[in-house]
């Protein structure tokens, strides 16, 4: 495979990388992924807007991210994939649905709690064919 390392993760002059073997190996696989980059996806999807929707074809997922709720793979009626990020309730919901799942999720707004940041709240609809 052979994926570029990142320029600032580079040695510079006059510097030894230690364990340079098993890193590379690690970010190699398939299990290992950028915060950043989409396991399936060409992007990451957030939901902003109260009443955002996404249609389309659940594809793939729960996708562990550093740092970031695990994300679900959606190809989009355009044939784009996307993956969202899913909460605990959302994850529940998008199995309920079942992979390969036509569905569309609507943003509804959030749950204020005692955590950091509050819950996005989704309506879920598998569409039938």
């Amino acid at each position: 495979m052979g994926r570029k390392k990142i320029s600032a993760s580079n040695p510079r002059k006059n510097e030894r990388e230690i364990g340079a073997a098993t890193i590379d190996r690690i970010t190699n696989t398939v299990q290992f992924n950028f915060f950043d980059r989409p396991q399936v996806g060409i992007r990451f999807h957030i939901f902003r807007q109260k009443g955002e929707e996404l249609v389309g074809q659940l594809v793939g997922g729960p996708f562990v991210n550093l740092r970031r709720n695990s994300s679900w793979a959606i190809k989009l009626d355009t044939g784009e994939v996307v993956e969202i990020f899913g909460n605990k309730t959302l994850h529940n919901q998008l199995k309920e649905a079942g992979l390969f799942s036509r569905i569309r999720i609507v943003y509804i707004g959030y749950e204020a709690n005692v955590f950091r940041y509050p819950k996005k709240i989704y309506r879920v609809y598998k569409i039938k064919e």
